[in-house]
């Protein structure tokens, strides 16, 4: 019975891990993507604000991205690096990379770094920071789901086995309890 609980156990306890790193993976890509669609059109609309220098327009097209509830800050440099406009946390981040192999998540948050471009010329950049506890909290409601279902069914697989155990042990016990007879009483 213990051999049966332990190989389903043992089975399904790979099984959802190997889910569960999957999952993983999965919804860090589709938030990374997220994070990568959102900077190329905030990118794409700041275009005008830097080519006129006019930062009150960039401050209120980043201020627009108040309806994103994940994003904590946004950054519009200039072409010489300099902070053109913000949005959220005003505290600029220390550094950004002249180049990001793409959107990447550091220190608990997605950072997204995109040129601000428009028919080949490069206006400045802009950097995107977002939370990543919604991404956390869908993980955690997974793993939680998957614990629960991982419980239910290793029972279960116990249930069976104690029933099973029965099924096979109880003809051989009644077996040997006649060989058991016959051998004290010679008959």
């Amino acid at each position: 019975m213990l051999i049966t609980g332990g190989v389903v156990a043992g089975a399904l306890v790979l099984a959802f891990a190997l889910s569960t790193w999957a999952d993983i993976r999965v919804y860090r890509q589709e938030a990374r993507e997220a994070g990568l669609l959102t900077a190329r059109v905030v990118a794409s609309y700041t275009v005008a604000d830097l080519a006129f220098r006019d930062q009150q327009a960039a401050t209120e097209s980043l201020d627009a991205l108040e309806t994103i509830p994940t994003l904590e800050a946004a950054f519009l440099y200039d072409l010489q690096g300099d902070l053109f406009a913000s949005f959220g946390e005003r505290k600029p981040p220390p550094e950004i990379p002249d180049r990001w192999a793409g959107p990447r998540i550091r220190d608990g948050r997605l950072e997204v770094v995109e040129p601000v471009v428009q028919k080949g010329r490069t206006y400045g950049t802009l950097y995107l920071r977002f939370s990543t506890e919604e991404l956390w909290d869908r993980i955690r409601r997974d793993l939680l789901l998957s614990l629960l279902i991982l419980g239910a069914v290793v029972v279960a697989s116990l249930l069976v086995a104690v029933r099973l155990q029965r099924v096979v042990s109880d003809p051989i016990l009644d077996l040997a309890r006649t060989a058991r007879k016959i051998s004290l009483s010679g008959d």
